[in-house]
């Protein structure tokens, strides 16, 4: 599990970095939410297959199921000057 948050960490870091989006949109994170109640592995809101909190990981664009049910999203960042 330590891996998993570590992982997950450079990914945010990688995304912040080269101006990726980190947090998910609204409606993609209530999609993938959708998507993880109907899993068998989804269990009171944590994934027995990664072992992470379900609400952490639909929040975060750089993140994806374990079992590829839905997939990380890199959107660059719209800088207004």
């Amino acid at each position: 599990m330590i891996f998993t948050f570590v992982t997950s960490m450079v990914r945010v870091w990688h995304a912040r970095l080269f101006g990726y989006k980190v947090l998910a949109d609204p409606e993609l994170q209530s999609a993938r939410y959708n998507r993880c109640q109907k899993c068998p592995f989804c269990v009171e809101d944590q994934c027995l297959k990664c072992g992470c909190l379900i609400y952490a990981k639909i929040s975060l664009a750089t993140e994806q199921c374990p079992i590829k049910t839905w997939r990380r999203v890199y959107n660059k960042q719209v800088t207004i000057i």
